[in-house]
């Protein structure tokens, strides 16, 4: 078994969990049994470690589809509501940012509250990406402009460089998992 093999066997490792640790042990042992390269025998327990996971955790991955879709749905909905309070009060064009990036908060908090800090941070992270990623796909669908546009000079997310706005998006996600797994555990201390 070559490296590049081994490194297969650790990530499916990862993947599965403690729950398949010696179905792992199984399948590379008989990677070590294979003659020859058994890098395709690796990938194959790799894709199954995973498809297996995504089984036994399809709540968490229909989360990660669903959150992002209901903050969508809810950018939508506070859109034309907040550009009209933002210029019947005379508020500055920043609070129009912040609320859209705030927007996920209490979906990222209510994830901290039902679950351990690390999947809450793993959820978060992956359900920022989804949602950042509507974004995209959907800009790109209207306007036919495909990934590469938010990458130009002068591009902006959230007002600000793609990559600060992701950033900033990022931790407000991680920020509200963390406080709603913190206060999970104060709560569970008490």
């Amino acid at each position: 078994m070559n490296a590049f093999t081994r490194v297969l066997f650790r990530l499916a490792r990862w993947i599965a969990g403690r729950d398949r640790a010696e179905w792992l042990d199984a399948m590379a042992a008989e990677a070590e049994a294979i003659k020859g390269d058994s890098t395709a025998w690796a990938l194959g327990c790799l894709w199954a470690a995973i498809t297996d996971r995504a089984h036994r955790e399809r709540r968490v991955a229909l989360a990660i589809l669903l959150i992002p879709i209901c903050i969508n749905l809810l950018e939508f909905a506070v859109f034309f509501p907040v550009f009209w309070l933002s210029q019947v009060l005379g508020l500055p064009g920043w609070t129009f940012v912040v609320v859209f990036i705030l927007l996920p908060l209490p979906f990222a908090f209510a994830v901290g509250r039902r679950m351990a800090l690390r999947r809450a941070l793993i959820i978060s992270t992956l359900s920022s990406v989804t949602l950042d990623s509507i974004g995209v796909v959907g800009f790109w669908i209207m306007f036919g402009k495909g990934p590469e546009v938010w990458f130009e000079k002068g591009s902006q997310i959230y007002n600000m460089t793609p990559i600060l706005g992701l950033t900033c998006s990022l931790c407000v996600w991680l920020a509200g998992a963390s406080l709603g797994s913190f206060t999970r555990r104060r709560a569970r201390a008490a």
